[in-house]
């Protein structure tokens, strides 16, 4: 028989078994309650200890230990802070309440006194009336103006600390300080002051919440377990705001698992903000966010959002397709030569466009369809086209053209029968001599050299490699915007300031172009053997 310190009998714990289960067989609930519960206990504890073990955070060097004991303090400080906001924290009508009531005192006050002074001593009304009244005004100022000091003092409390946690979130090894406070409860803290009530006007409030949305957004940024921590309390960040907008999109960033699980009514919130509380950006960065997640593509999510959209109408889904909106769409993008502004409305509708391509990216012909019934591809062309047209919106639309109506799951034939797509290559060609004017020195706009290495060459790879443009007649009759093409690219690839990465990416356009060009048009020996080296 084995005997150990662990063991409540001598048997290695099978009499105490034994005891359990006859307790069980007693005709008395409480005692059968207790003997069942310890029974689980008994089985489940070697499983609880090992869970616990996988918690534990070592605490290696000195400056671990150094971070372990600021968190510790700054957490001790801050929960007592939360659990007593009621008295520092300005709740919503409090100023108003305080005024109303001073008043009505004093109004009381003036007219119990003058009473008594006018029946009794007429003479001395007015002087006694006046030493009440400052007397009454002294004894409310004094306990208000410390009141207010020490509110102001706690305010400022709580704000160096989210400051110093959010700074801890940022520093050192990022993965282990986010283990240490999630560790020690960091974020139990957080969504309680999140839950704190207050005056929507009180501005030194709504800068700690800001900083609370800013330390949980860094706390799960990349960790999943930390994502999947603040995914228990999604609820709590399904309103209006567009910091809680933030922090959800965090939550569900680059998680595979939490984007294909994610309920219909999540997506229904967000659209429904959409169409009550404002065109905002952060909506649709949410949206955007639950698509992709570890290179794979969210089928359940593409689909979803795209119905959505479609039945949520004018409110939400904007174009500038008819000619007086289209006049709009040019002031706006007049207005946004030196950038696009992020309040403004052409910075919604671009966010919309990337939307609807990322929701037909990686082939789903069901949203290829929706997409292309929203925005038609003579639409696109005239935008992109036009003389006017900024880089942003460029950027936007040619993506769009590329995942709608060219690398798709079914032949989209309009792109294949029309002259719309020529077009837009033509206009490559221009914006790809912007980039080459100088093939010595670099052109200093980086979102230009973006939309031709990340969008153009993609798109014409994607075109000219489709298996639905080898039997296009429309080859034949444009060769000479293919070798314009071609001539364009060979000279961006001897540019000297262009990078390696992006090399790969020109290389292979050319050599998608070249074989087109042997296969079906003329081209110069030269300009193929340089595409082919």
């Amino acid at each position: 028989k084995g005997n150990s310190i662990l063991e409540v009998d001598d048997e290695g714990g099978r009499m105490f078994l034994r005891v359990l289960v006859h307790l069980t067989m007693h005709d008395y609930p409480p005692l059968v309650s207790g003997a069942l519960q310890l029974l689980f206990r008994h089985f489940s504890q070697r499983q609880e200890v090992l869970h616990t073990f996988k918690q534990v955070q070592l605490l290696i060097s000195s400056q671990d230990v150094e971070n372990y004991k600021l968190i510790k303090a700054d957490l001790d400080r801050l929960r007592t802070l939360v659990e007593k906001s009621e008295l520092w924290v300005e709740k919503k009508g409090t100023g108003e309440e305080t005024e109303r009531r001073k008043r009505k005192r004093k109004e009381s006050l003036i007219s119990d006194i003058s009473v008594y002074n006018v029946v009794q001593y007429p003479e001395n009304c007015i002087c006694c009336l006046t030493v009440c009244v400052l007397q009454g005004a002294l004894e409310e100022t004094t306990p208000k103006k410390d009141k207010l000091e020490k509110s102001n003092e706690n305010y400022q409390n709580v704000k160096e600390i989210l400051e110093r946690l959010n700074k801890m979130c940022s520093s050192g090894v990022w993965k282990k300080q986010q283990r240490l406070l999630k560790n020690m409860g960091a974020h139990k803290v957080m969504l309680d002051l999140l839950q704190v009530s207050y005056d929507q006007n009180d501005v030194k409030m709504q800068e700690i919440i800001r900083f609370t949305h800013l330390f949980l957004q860094k706390f799960c940024m990349g960790n999943q377990e930390n994502q999947t921590l603040l995914h228990k309390n999604l609820n709590l960040f399904l309103n209006p705001g567009l910091l809680e907008a933030e922090t959800v999109q965090h939550i569900f960033s680059n998680n595979y698992q939490l984007c294909s699980e994610i309920s219909e009514s999540v997506l229904q919130h967000f659209i429904h903000c959409l169409a009550t509380h404002g065109r905002h950006v952060q909506y649709l960065n949410f949206l955007h966010t639950i698509i992709k997640a570890e290179g794979k593509y969210v089928k359940k999510c593409q689909d979803m959002i795209m119905t959505e959209l479609t039945n949520s109408g004018e409110d939400v889904v904007v174009f500038y397709n008819d000619k007086a909106s289209f006049n709009v769409m040019l002031e706006l993008m007049a207005e946004s030569r030196e950038g696009v502004g992020e309040s403004s409305p052409l910075r919604y509708h671009i966010s919309l466009v990337e939307l609807l391509a990322a929701c037909a990216e990686g082939k789903n012909v069901y949203t290829e369809i929706k997409c292309t019934s929203l925005l038609p591809l003579e639409d696109v062309v005239r935008v992109v086209t036009h003389d006017d047209c900024i880089t942003e919106v460029k950027v936007a639309y040619v993506n769009f053209v590329n995942h709608c109506y060219v690398d798709t799951e079914v032949e989209m034939k309009e792109i294949y029968t029309s002259n719309h797509i020529w077009n837009l290559f033509e206009d490559f060609t221009v914006d790809m001599a912007r980039v080459c004017s100088k093939r010595e020195k670099r052109l200093s706009d980086p979102i230009l050299e973006k939309y031709i290495i990340n969008v153009v060459f993609d798109t014409i790879h994607a075109f000219f490699s489709s298996p639905f443009s080898e039997n296009s007649t429309s080859l034949q009759t444009h060769h000479t915007i293919v070798t314009q093409l071609l001539q364009s690219s060979v000279r961006l690839l001897d540019a000297p300031w262009l990078q390696q990465q992006h090399r790969v990416q020109v290389e292979t356009c050319i050599k998608t172009l070249a074989m087109t060009g042997n296969s079906n048009i003329t081209c110069t020996l030269n300009l193929y053997s340089l595409s082919s080296c």
